[in-house]
């Protein structure tokens, strides 16, 4: 796959491996890109029920996506509402800014 572009710094992105799942991230902001279902298969990678993610109450953003190009859209997660998340409504992947993974992941 070709490297993605940050949407938030414009800056290439570098894939690796986390279990299993190839993320993309980004080195200067450490944003990272999960494209549809890899939140799903990382957090059942863990060895628990895998984590939904349903972002809700969305509203467009000047953010372009990196795997499509479509503008991004901000909404809540359904299960926590003060948590805010990137979500592509195009092709369903996810932009998390640096440390909102582990952070909805220490939610659940």
């Amino acid at each position: 796959m070709k490297n993605l572009v940050c949407p938030k710094c414009a800056v290439k992105m570098e894939s690796f491996d986390q279990l299993g799942v190839e993320i993309d991230q980004c080195n200067n902001c450490s944003g990272v890109w999960l494209d549809k279902g890899e939140w799903t298969a990382l957090t059942r990678g863990r060895g628990t029920e895998a984590v939904i993610l349903e972002v809700v109450n969305r509203s467009s953003t000047d953010f372009v996506c990196p795997r499509c190009s479509h503008n991004l859209e901000l909404g809540h997660h359904s299960e926590a509402q003060d948590f805010q998340i990137e979500y592509c409504g195009n092709c369903g992947g996810s932009f998390f800014d640096r440390g909102e993974m582990v952070r909805l992941l220490a939610r659940q």
